[in-house]
């Protein structure tokens, strides 16, 4: 790479250009964070010139000439835009059929890391059917799924679990004869490196039933770790539920209706252990599927409505309940009637 005397630009790493223009340099420069460098001066001295044959291991001049430079100052701008966050999930073309009936169809969505992001829609929309394709207990007809970049549209559950996905059912599905502490155990047994075994004697000392006790502490169930789980009432059953899926490590979360069947104050107990999940570790993503709104409000950054199949929207809490055919096909309201409407309505 040769440097000429008059203004010239280099490349470097990140995504602002560096300017330099006029005043005396006291300091090398350094320009790891940068994706050009554009030097503006008649004259270079020998330590510009050395700075950035240094930064790029290339030789910087013009050759047979090392012009001096009397003076320059430094002044960054910022070209492009700020990157997107990273995707937990990525739906492209998502499509499943059961024989001729096509339940879901052509379903595009994004779930960013670090959110709580909440999928609403009439009963028989395709709602669980889209967390069954996501966790890989069905197989898509068509279109990809990414998790964290990887693509598992035919991994099969055990294996996109252990790509980092947890997930809850709409029914309890535990252990109910075996203690709450047990069956968290079970849940972390892959976090620790653990796989099924029957000539592994656990102690309670070890790795996953450490990992176990830390997940009931966190989830509230810590001093009822010695009881059968079908013993737990209703809102500790689904708690427990939510331990299992975090015990493992996984960091996007899927639960299908937490607060189904619940009383008011089981439902705000679910919502402040699911706020509590996210205020302890923000690089969880929880997707929600969820009937109650004022459950809906209450945690979503952004909310997703799945209407015959179709995603119809996609938007933050405020702009979907404004939107029209949300009013229309899952509020079940005209538009100037919903902006009245308060969100207390189940469905």
């Amino acid at each position: 790479m040769h440097y000429p005397a008059s203004p010239a630009t280099l490349p470097t790493k990140g995504n602002p250009r560096l300017e330099i223009i006029c005043q005396p340099i006291g300091r090398l420069l350094s320009f790891d964070q940068l994706d050009t460098v554009t030097i503006q001066s008649p004259r270079l001295d020998h330590e510009a010139i050395a700075a950035a044959e240094t930064a790029h291991k290339v030789p910087c001049h013009a050759p047979g000439s090392r012009p001096e430079i009397q003076d320059f100052q430094m002044t960054q701008t910022h070209t492009g835009t700020t990157p997107e966050p990273a995707a937990a999930l990525r739906l492209s073309q998502v499509t499943k059929a059961f024989g001729a009936t096509e339940i879901i169809r052509g379903v595009d969505w994004t779930i960013q890391q670090g959110e709580c992001h909440v999928l609403i829609g009439p009963n028989g929309a395709g709602k669980s059917t889209l967390f069954h394709l996501i966790s890989g207990r069905y197989l898509v007809s068509g279109g990809t799924i990414h998790l964290n970049d990887v693509d598992v549209t035919r991994f099969g559950a055990n294996r996109i679990s252990r790509n980092g996905l947890g997930r809850s059912f709409q029914t309890a599905n535990l252990f109910g004869r075996m203690s709450v502490f047990e069956n968290a155990r079970i849940g972390a047994l892959r976090a620790v490196g653990l796989g099924p075994s029957f000539l592994r004697i656990l102690r309670r000392d070890d790795a996953a039933s450490l990992r176990a006790l830390e997940i009931l502490d966190e989830v509230g169930l810590l001093d009822q770790r010695n009881e059968p789980a079908a013993l737990l009432s209703y809102a500790d059953q689904r708690a427990l539920e939510i331990a299992l899926a975090l015990a493992g490590g996984q960091k996007v979360l899927l639960f299908d209706e937490p607060t189904a069947g619940m009383n008011k104050q089981e439902t705000h107990h679910v919502i402040a252990l699911l706020q509590r999940l996210r205020a302890a570790d923000s690089s969880r993503t929880l997707v929600i599927i969820e009937h109650d709104m004022d459950v809906v409000f209450e945690l979503a950054d952004r909310i997703s409505v799945l209407v015959y199949g179709e995603m119809i929207a996609c938007d933050t809490p405020q702009r979907v309940r404004a939107n029209r055919a949300v009013q229309e096909a899952y509020l079940g309201t005209p538009a100037t009637a919903a902006a009245a409407a308060t969100p207390t309505q189940r469905h």
